[in-house]
């Protein structure tokens, strides 16, 4: 079962001057400075997931980044990622492959960073556009923000949640994903009930009894530390066990 990101409502991207506020929060922020902001501990925010896509011509850096926001679990899940910046526009352009957020790279042969940004600006104005560059300090382009290239994955997920106004980004810190410790049986009991299975179907395609489905099911959630057959999916689906 793969993971789904969430759909969120029609969002626009900063003028000059609100690009200008959100890089003196991040430059203020307690994670610009080398600390997670820590979450409330009266209660913990839902946290939302956006599809991402990235640009960069370079493949090593390209490839470096798609695999940290995986293996990092992130709430940016990404959807595509292209050496090609034409590629990438394509795809922006199609609704069906059309990313809520692009990490985009400045420099790169045919169309930069910025070209990307204005047209989809003019034509995507919903999708929140973040930059990466070598030379962050040397690009200036109002209503773009610009990040180091060695900016943490959380960096840019904390940015991500200034522009898009979401706290659960903002307050999202870096946890590597966890190692799966469920067997194979349990792990595909969850898989078919997540299908929507019913426990006599499930027990049939398994060739198991009744007891023996339900019987997973409860090992798992005490390997899992949950308290239910649904908090358990949610948890395999997250770090995409199933």
């Amino acid at each position: 079962m793969h993971s789904m990101t969430q759909e969120t409502a029609p969002l626009s991207t900063p003028d000059g001057a609100d690009a200008d506020n959100t890089r003196e929060q991040l430059a203020e922020s307690p994670v610009a400075a080398g600390s997670a902001i820590p979450w409330s501990p009266r209660r913990p925010l839902p946290l939302n997931h956006y599809s991402l896509g990235i640009v960069d011509n370079d493949p090593l850096v390209l490839d470096l980044l798609a695999r940290s926001f995986g293996t990092l679990n992130a709430p940016l899940h990404v959807r595509w990622a292209f050496t090609d910046p034409q590629q990438a526009w394509l795809a922006c352009d199609d609704e069906s492959t059309r990313p809520q957020v692009v990490l985009t790279d400045i420099e790169m042969p045919g169309m930069n960073g910025r070209e990307l940004f204005h047209r989809l600006r003019a034509r995507h104005p919903n999708v929140v556009v973040i930059g990466i560059s070598a030379f962050p300090d040397s690009v200036e382009e109002p209503g773009l923000v610009v990040l180091p290239k060695e900016s943490r994955i959380e960096e840019i997920v904390h940015l991500a949640g200034m522009l898009l106004h979401d706290e659960s980004l903002i307050r999202w810190y870096e946890q590597p994903a966890r190692t799966n410790p469920l067997s194979p049986s349990e792990l595909q009991t969850l898989d078919h009930y997540a299908q929507g299975k019913t426990t006599l179907c499930i027990a049939h395609t398994m060739h198991v009894s009744e007891s023996s489905v339900k019987t997973f099911v409860k090992r798992a959630c005490k390997k899992l530390g949950v308290h239910s057959r649904t908090e358990a999916i949610v948890m395999c689906v997250r770090n995409n066990w199933i």
